[in-house]
């Protein structure tokens, strides 16, 4: 949408000052609240979907209901704050605190082009210990977020990290959840597994029949890769194909087994080698002097193929706040 289509929209409670970015989720400006004098994020997004053709609204987008009632009910240092929702002509206009920072995706790629070898330590340790505990607390009110990477990671500042667009979260009935986190049956225990951006998708979203998992355990396997990206400043698993990023998962930490993983065998692709099992550690090279110790240990709890075994993110806090 355009600036002045957005502005007439907005019932003059806003006054738009820049576009920011674009995006598949839409578009973001910089805004002033008249009413709050201060400055916020605009996220205009599409209210319907739409037919092949973009000419026939064929009902209500579901990540606007999901992104709202997230938004509406999170209330956390870690998590992007909703301001306001205004109704547009077919278009929901989020009023969200401003993160001037950018995202953890070009705070990345900045510091790999300023030839750094990984994030300052400090800077390391901050970070985590807000995503961990941001995520413990997203959990804790029973929901997943399902797209957990560094794009969806705002900087408030160059030291505040705010957690983002809630658009593919699920509310988790945590009363019907199995009692191990596994590839399951339950026909009750079923979520699409068109969720998580590939590269950050854990590999039981990744098996071609898996019929349910646990969502919580799909945002732990995320985080680590964001946390592992933050060590190597680089993208720990490749994103080519979903047989290609699974493949890589296996080089990575070793080929599922019955023993390592069980109930897995039905829904393992055949595979040209069987890769031992490993710890992430071992992929950080170098600068694996540089990375904190509790950082390391985090990444390698959150990154395990058997999503049953994952640290939590609330175990996660503990550890770091035990070294604080």
């Amino acid at each position: 949408m355009n600036r002045a289509t957005v502005q007439k929209q907005l019932n003059g409670k806003y006054t738009i000052t820049r576009e920011i970015g674009q995006g598949g989720y839409g578009t973001v400006f910089c805004a002033m609240s008249l009413q709050l004098e201060k400055t916020v994020a605009i996220k205009c997004v599409q209210m319907y979907l739409q037919d092949e053709d973009q000419t026939l609204s064929t009902g209500v987008c579901v990540t606007v209901l999901r992104e709202s009632a997230a938004l509406r009910m999170l209330r956390h240092p870690g998590v992007v704050e909703l301001i306001d929702i205004v109704i547009g002509e077919g278009v929901v206009f989020y009023a969200m605190e401003m993160c001037d920072g950018g995202d953890l995706c070009d705070l990345v790629y900045d510091m790999r082009k300023r030839g750094l070898e990984t994030m300052p330590w400090d800077t390391l340790r901050l970070f985590t210990t807000q995503l961990v505990d941001a995520l413990a607390y997203v959990h804790s009110c029973r929901l997943a977020h399902r797209d957990i990477k560094p794009s969806n990671v705002l900087l408030k500042n160059a030291h505040t990290l705010r957690l983002c667009d809630f658009g593919m979260s699920r509310t988790v009935k945590t009363s019907c959840l199995p009692a191990e986190h596994r590839v399951s049956y339950d026909t009750d225990y079923r979520y699409t597994r068109g969720c998580a951006t590939l590269g950050y998708r854990p590999p039981e979203l990744l098996m071609a029949f898996v019929i349910g998992y646990d969502p919580l355990c799909v945002d732990r396997w995320s985080l680590g890769c964001v946390i592992a990206e933050m060590i190597m400043l680089r993208p720990l698993v490749c994103n080519v194909s979903e047989s290609s990023s699974l493949s890589h998962i296996f080089e990575l930490f070793g080929t599922p087994t019955e023993t390592t993983w069980p109930g897995v065998s039905p829904f393992m692709p055949v595979v040209s080698k069987i890769w031992p099992p490993t710890s992430v550690q071992q992929y950080f090279g170098a600068v694996r002097s540089q990375v904190p110790p509790d950082v390391a240990a985090v990444a390698d709890g959150m990154l395990r193929v058997n999503p049953s075994v994952r640290m939590t993110p609330s175990s996660a806090v503990r550890l770091m706040r035990k070294n604080e």
